[in-house]
């Protein structure tokens, strides 16, 4: 289950924090509040935040320089930042965008225009998470791909589908995960017990059967999409390597 969706507030003026607080609650963020940019950087660190609202005057260091710390650091790069100030300058806003902010914000707030851009803060930095998701899934899936076609023995290609299952274990938080083909289990890992999350069909090379997956949660559609590729390409491995009409054939891990 996804976790509420967290803001770091960086505001050495504490007049604002009913109000911004409120706006996370009407949003479903949690929001925690800090004075100063070495306090942010400490906080970051162990935290992981969805938006930082940033004020640009700080008596440390000024917003421009903490933002451009933070796009600097890969485990932060990806961070929407919302600057915000009194001034409403064109130079100010300019130095904002170049030190890569996601958006400005003029005290004193209109809450309304809070709420709307740290939702859009919000929704884009579970966009980029879901993209990065996305590569890792289907670099996953080529590796599968690859490791099956040079896979010179039926031995070697069963070592590498289960070495990707239990991959595929991790990655999807779950207990355990089957492969079917043929109405037997080919490979298996974990355990196969309590909630099914997932049951794909596959049909594939002329290997047909079903991809299980045994989780607390049931698998979104987006997640169905990615099992059904990976389980695609299995079947293309299986059927190379003859797995699906090997009598009794089951690999566990």
């Amino acid at each position: 289950m996804k976790s509420e969706p967290r803001i770091l507030v960086v505001d050495p003026d504490e007049e604002e924090r009913e109000l911004v607080a409120a706006t996370a609650r009407q949003i479903s963020a949690e929001c925690d509040w800090c004075t100063s940019g070495d306090e942010a950087l400490r906080r970051i660190a162990g935290v992981r935040y969805d938006a930082i609202l940033l004020d640009v005057l700080m008596k440390d260091n000024s917003g421009y320089e903490l933002c451009r710390a933070m796009k600097a650091d890969s485990e932060t790069a990806d961070i929407p930042i919302l600057f915000a100030t009194t001034r409403n300058r064109a130079e100010d806003v300019l130095e904002g965008f170049q030190a890569l902010a996601f958006d400005f914000l003029v005290k004193p707030y209109r809450p309304r225009e809070l709420r709307a851009r740290l939702a859009n803060a919000i929704r884009l930095r579970a966009l980029l998470e879901e993209m990065k998701a996305r590569v890792r899934f289907y670099e996953r899936v080529l590796r599968v791909g690859r490791g099956l076609a040079l896979a010179r023995t039926a031995a070697e290609a069963e070592e590498t589908i289960g070495r990707e299952l239990e991959r595929l274990v991790d990655a999807f938080g779950a207990h355990g995960v089957a492969v079917e083909s043929a109405g037997r289990a080919i490979f298996s890992v974990g355990d196969q017990a309590g909630s099914l999350a997932a049951e794909i069909p596959f049909d594939q090379s002329g290997v047909e059967g079903t991809l299980r997956v045994w989780r607390e949660t049931a698998a979104d559609s987006e997640e169905r999409v990615r099992l059904l590729d990976f389980a695609a390409t299995l079947a293309r491995g299986m059927a190379r390597h003859g797995f699906a009409v090997r009598n009794g054939t089951a690999a566990s891990r």
